[in-house]
């Protein structure tokens, strides 16, 4: 047999374990048993992360229970009264062989790249200001964070999933990248999307946690376990709550509910920002990042040569697409959109 196959190894194991293998089948599992190096497998790679040097560690106290317990029996027994047979020892090594197979299959499943590929740099943000502070993403993502929110992320997205972690309140505006999933991981809940806009609060003092969808479509999650955060893959998947937009869900981690609710119409207007703004000779670049802070939109411009416009203008009222088309006029462009993504397209300016 060649041991290279997995899914081969892996039922003949469970046929094994299930008493229906044959007299040469338990002597493959016998064979095989023999050759393999129980105490550190080759694929586990040495990492930094705290969880996986946790899971390591669980799996070597495992191995030396199993160590105890046959010492213990063999200390009670009579001496040459007990031997322990070859088959019963392959069983205590096939339990712990197949816990690795799937235990291992399992976990990176829910964790992935936690075995192989480059540690990824992350960063650190947190809003010490009184006012939402902006932070772009290396996908283009936009996030604002809200006074006391926290957030980590990976200075470049290399992993198959886009993965940030955030504690408090902020808004996101996430860039679409349908081969990229975009996940938030907060104490209590999960949030993955591929590309909308949603507010999330993730309140741990209250135990409370709110997400409020205002384009697109996000799955909700909770990540509340029984179990160490090591051992979590043995635990059955929790199930999600998908919401659309004007659609929120509010998880109590003290009840363990998670229930979905409509959002106020006019919730999102109250959203914006009131405020004047005057530009006089202004780049376009500067133009645009004050009203994407203001609406919390994307907006972008297609062509370099757009860096080089300037803008002398008023605002105040005036909604988010009048002041586009404002704009647009003043430098001979137009604009397109989808959802709350803005673009601005023409041929630009000169110098």
């Amino acid at each position: 047999m060649n041991w290279n196959e997995p899914e081969k190894l892996e039922k003949l194991l469970q046929k094994y374990l299930a008493g229906k293998a044959t007299p040469e089948e338990e002597a493959i599992i016998a064979d095989w048993y023999e050759k393999i190096n129980l105490a550190q497998p080759s694929h586990l790679i040495s990492t930094k992360e705290t969880e996986q040097v946790k899971f390591r560690n669980w799996l070597a106290l495992h191995a030396k229970i199993q160590q105890v317990n046959y010492r213990s029996v063999k200390k009670d027994t009579k001496p040459n009264n007990f031997k322990l047979s070859r088959k019963a020892t392959v069983w205590v090594g096939v339990g712990l062989v197949v816990f690795l197979i799937f235990g291992l299959k399992e976990y990176s499943k829910k964790f992935p790249g936690s075995f192989s590929g480059p540690e990824i740099a992350y960063l650190k943000q947190e809003n010490k200001t009184v006012a939402p502070l902006r932070v772009s993403l290396s996908d283009g993502t936009l996030i604002w964070l809200e006074p006391g929110a926290r957030l980590q992320y990976p200075k470049k997205f290399t992993d198959s999933i886009r993965k940030i972690m955030l504690n408090g309140k902020a808004f996101l505006d996430v860039a679409r990248d349908p081969q990229h999933p975009f996940r938030v991981l907060g104490d209590a809940i999960e949030v993955e999307v591929l590309g909308t806009s949603f507010e999330v609060d993730f309140n741990a003092p209250k135990q409370v946690t709110d997400v409020l969808v205002r384009t697109g479509k996000v799955a909700v999650t909770p990540t509340v376990h029984s179990l160490p955060a090591f051992l979590r893959f043995l635990e059955p998947e929790q199930e999600s709550l998908y919401l659309r937009p004007n659609e929120s869900s509010r998880f109590n981690a003290t009840t363990n509910t998670l229930v979905k609710r409509k959002i106020q119409p006019n919730y999102w207007a109250h959203q914006v920002t009131a405020a004047k703004l005057v530009f006089k000779e202004t780049p376009l670049t500067e133009v645009i990042q004050q009203l994407e802070d203001q609406y919390k939109v994307s907006i972008r411009l297609e062509k370099a040569q757009l860096n080089k416009c300037t803008l002398t203008a008023y605002f105040q009222d005036q909604s988010l697409e009048v002041k586009l088309e404002m704009i647009c006029k003043s430098i001979g462009a137009n604009y397109k959109s989808a959802d709350d993504k803005f673009i601005i397209f023409g041929e630009g300016c000169a110098e």
